[in-house]
């Protein structure tokens, strides 16, 4: 078994949908393993327009979706997206498997990270995961297992209305990952596992608190999937010319000032559908993405969007932090940057006129912008494998 991943490498909104589209190409296995419906996936495949919070990018391709024991399920969401996938090849009922050990976003779980997000700390979308995490947590959680087996209410949480739909939805589809998975390990078969949010979001590793509730590492993907780090063939950090946010909260140590901000926002149109919000828009920033490494260790890089920084005089990129009258190359007390903000320390690469939009080879684009590629590999110690040169399927360079 050949076993690839790829994680967000910043705070999100990486274009991760569009990578692991593209990946699943040389996959026989798509996988998510942690999160839950906080995040949504977009791809563009055939001239039609899918937008996934539950099952993996891949299956547009026609490949086998799994759903680990790490995920948060909230049954609603799942089932929008079967049907979408449906509608377009039928029946999924070998294409599909659910881990009977996944657990269940329930209604309380809603209403409660709905009370929770009131409190300043950190901004979500109110689908339930964080408490859903937290129940896991206290061994209070229900399972799918738990969830298809309990006959009407469920230990101390009420009903829903749509209970039976889901409970036939996951009866359909519900399997065991890890065996699965054993079974497949001495094969030829590759498996492409799909990161959900991004390492600064990392419920440990992240700019604590103002993060998610789960593990968005490469180790948390696996520890979600059951597999070890040895299986990794290749770590994929993806991550864009500019970092973006979604939260209001939470740092952004190289946020843009407008109007720049939002002239970079609409050319790359950096807006989250659910709920309809416009992100954060930052200026590279390799302090954070030189960490990322470090706790992940990729093996290689793709940067998206890299077509949105023509026409720029010179492009800024952040190569330390000062505090405190110092100059940090390597940041890590991420936990105290809310409280001690930092001041980004610039470089400024000259930029390029040329439109770029489309290029698909690495000769093919100005010199300017090769040289900012390969300056961000060298500072950052990673090689660029793949290059986002539009929002296009095949926009892309693939190195």
């Amino acid at each position: 078994m050949k076993l690839n991943i790829a994680v967000g490498a910043q705070w999100g909104d990486e274009g991760k949908g569009k990578i692991n589209l593209h990946l699943a190409q040389g996959a026989d296995i798509c996988m998510r393993c942690g999160g839950g419906s906080n995040a949504e996936c977009s791809v563009y495949h055939e001239g039609k327009e899918f937008h996934f919070r539950m099952l993996p990018a891949g299956m547009v391709r026609g490949r086998i979706g799994l759903i680990g024991d790490g995920v948060l399920i909230r049954c609603d969401r799942l089932m929008k997206d079967v049907q979408a996938l449906e509608a377009h090849f039928g029946d999924l009922s070998d294409h599909l498997i659910i881990s009977g050990n996944a657990h269940v976003v329930m209604p309380d779980h809603v209403r409660l990270d709905g009370r929770n997000n009131d409190t300043g700390k950190t901004e979500t979308i109110r689908e339930g995961v964080g408490p859903a995490v937290a129940d896991r947590a206290h061994r209070i959680g229900v399972t799918v297992d738990q969830f298809i087996a309990a006959d009407g209410e469920l230990a101390h949480y009420e009903p829903w209305e749509d209970r039976a739909a889901y409970v036939a939805l996951l009866k359909k589809y519900r399997g065991n990952i890890k065996e699965y998975l054993a079974g497949v390990r001495n094969s030829d078969v590759t498996v492409m596992i799909q990161g959900s949010q991004a390492l600064m979001l990392d419920a440990i590793h992240g700019v604590y608190p103002a993060v998610t509730s789960t593990n968005t590492t490469t180790t948390g993907m696996l520890y979600g999937a059951g597999l070890p780090y040895s299986a990794v063939t290749r770590n994929i950090g993806i991550c864009k010319a500019f970092p973006t946010r979604f939260d209001d909260t939470g740092p952004l140590p190289t946020e843009i000032p407008s109007p720049e901000q939002e002239r970079i926002r609409g050319l790359a149109n950096e807006f989250c559908h659910v709920p309809i919000k416009a992100l954060r828009v930052g200026y590279q920033d390799l302090v954070a993405l030189r960490y990322s490494h470090e706790i992940n260790d990729y093996s290689e890089l793709c940067l998206n969007k890299i077509d949105v920084m023509t026409g720029l005089d010179r492009i800024p990129i952040c190569v330390g932090y000062e505090r405190d009258g110092r100059v940090y190359e390597a940041f890590y007390d991420w936990h105290t940057i809310a409280d001690r903000p930092v001041t980004p320390v610039y470089e400024y690469l000259p930029g390029w006129t040329e439109d770029i939009r489309g290029a698909q080879t690495f000769t093919a684009l100005p010199r300017n912008a090769r040289n900012y590629i390969s300056f961000i590999e060298e500072t950052v110690g990673v090689p660029i494998r793949i290059i986002g040169t539009g929002p296009a399927d095949h926009e892309m360079i693939v190195r």
